[in-house]
């Protein structure tokens, strides 16, 4: 096997195990964000729609065809 990886230094168990953990962390912490920014997202849409709805209520603002 030495052959064919030549005179590469092999990774200790541990080394592999720390990166594993920080990589695991890493992705733990952008799960989070993104599930913070879905929620946030989720929020604006919902503003969004209750002031087109006021605003058609009281303009008579068709959304779908931009006419008043």
């Amino acid at each position: 096997m030495r052959e064919h990886y030549g005179e590469r230094k092999w990774d200790s168990l541990k080394e592999l195990q720390a990166e594993r953990d920080k990589l695991t962390a890493e992705q733990d912490r952008l799960y989070a964000e993104r599930k913070r920014i879905k929620k946030s997202l989720k929020e604006v849409e919902t503003v969004k729609g209750n002031v087109d709805r006021i605003l058609g209520t009281i303009y008579g603002y068709n959304e779908k065809t931009n006419i008043i």
